[in-house]
């Protein structure tokens, strides 16, 4: 694995939220650093976690590793201690480390260069002329991504080798299938090889087998890719410069029914797919909707606290104003909006609700609400909100 794609994981796990130990875990498995001989690392003995936390600012990328691995295992001996280092802020200096020395390593320092979809594929140069990608979106009847969800091969066959009259591919090519989430961006929901063309028009043309080396990445990653062709189907040379690996999700895209109002944290990926696609249990939680919602700059950790009020079109039209343009009229976010652009936004901004009410709920006391959670989160003086 690259120190790219390494880093893109890693940063799956960069939440100021509590995130299952489990998840440390696995991750840290598939980048290959799990140090189960974190003791050798260890300047203490018997090893004091509080004192080998204290040398994370000089830490390397291994003692990193090592520090994280003796906090998973002191887990496994206390139950619920990880979850208390979380909420104490001891757990994501340490991934953010990681990810800036592995950031630091490729060259990109602090200048937030775009990681690629290339960047995680690694097709060998002499196959990348094989490769062809088939876009998939609404075709008038159907919604892939509502097929997807009920039943993926659907997609990952159905559509990815459906023929009309129109050839896509040829045996031996490439097939990587992309679903639309959003006016920008794709979900990568397989990668197959095209085994045999069956001579069939209007049905499924061809058969293939799914690569097992990209497995890790299937449901996974969002790629933000304007798409201005109609063609549904285009040769990956042509594109894998313009394809940004927008997030790396922890886990497969299970389309986001409805959590309930205490459990909602999306990406804005996450959110803009959600209304464009009008999930309805969402739509119908969201639009007549009170509440002191939370916005977390991912990349740097400072917040924005926002209500929604019947003078501002209640939760659902406060956040489509956010998808819309990325500020939603709020005097710091339009600066940082044009001072990093929109992009920013789509990366690192994500959305919570810290308190929901009803419409019949009197708007000075949303907002009365409001002002207390921005002092309580000091989002005036480290954050985002002006007032």
């Amino acid at each position: 694995m690259t120190r790219l794609q390494k880093a893109a994981l890693l940063k799956t796990l960069s939440s100021n939220r509590v995130l299952r130990a489990e998840l440390f875990y696995d991750i840290l498995k598939e980048c290959g650093d799990l140090k189960f001989n974190y003791y050798d690392y260890a300047t203490t003995h018997p090893i004091d976690c509080r004192q080998e936390l204290m040398r994370l600012p000089t830490a390397d990328y291994d003692t990193c590793c090592a520090l994280l691995t003796m906090l998973l295992r002191e887990d496994h001996f206390s139950n619920g201690s990880f979850g208390e280092r979380q909420r104490k802020g001891q757990v994501k200096p340490i991934v953010d480390r990681m990810v800036a020395l592995l950031e630091e390593e490729t060259g990109r320092g602090n200048t937030m260069k775009k990681i690629l979809l290339d960047d995680l594929l690694h097709f060998p140069a002499d196959l990348r002329d094989n490769v062809k990608i088939r876009f998939n979106q609404y075709n008038g009847s159907d919604n892939p991504m509502d097929l997807y969800l009920r039943e993926p091969e659907t997609v990952n066959t159905r559509w990815l080798f459906w023929r009309t009259k129109q050839r896509y591919f040829d045996v031996g090519q490439i097939a990587v299938c992309l679903l639309k989430l959003s006016p920008d961006t794709w979900l990568l929901t397989t990668i197959k090889r095209i085994t045999k063309e069956l001579g069939i028009y209007d049905g499924i043309n061809y058969e293939g087998e799914e690569l097992e080396e990209y497995r890790q990445y299937y449901g996974r990653v969002i790629i933000k890719y304007h798409k201005t062709m109609q063609a549904q189907g285009v040769y990956y040379s042509t594109v894998r410069n313009d394809m940004e690996v927008l997030q790396l999700l922890p886990a497969a895209f299970d389309g986001d029914e409805f959590p309930g109002y205490d459990n909602v944290r999306l990406s804005y990926v996450q959110l803009a797919s959600i209304l464009e696609r009008r999930k309805q249990s969402w739509i119908a939680a969201l639009e007549n909707q009170k509440a002191v919602y939370l916005i977390t700059d991912t990349y740097n950790g400072k917040l924005y606290v926002g209500s929604a009020t019947s003078d501002n079109g209640m939760l659902l039209q406060r956040w489509s104003n956010y998808v819309e343009n990325g500020h939603g009229g709020n005097k710091e976010l339009v600066t940082l909006v044009k001072e990093k652009g929109f992009d920013y936004v789509q990366k690192y901004f994500q959305y919570s609700i810290l308190e929901n009410y009803n419409a019949r709920i009197d708007d000075h006391v949303v907002l009365k609400r409001e002002a207390w959670w921005k002092d309580t989160l000091h989002s005036r003086q480290f954050g985002y909100n002006a007032n």
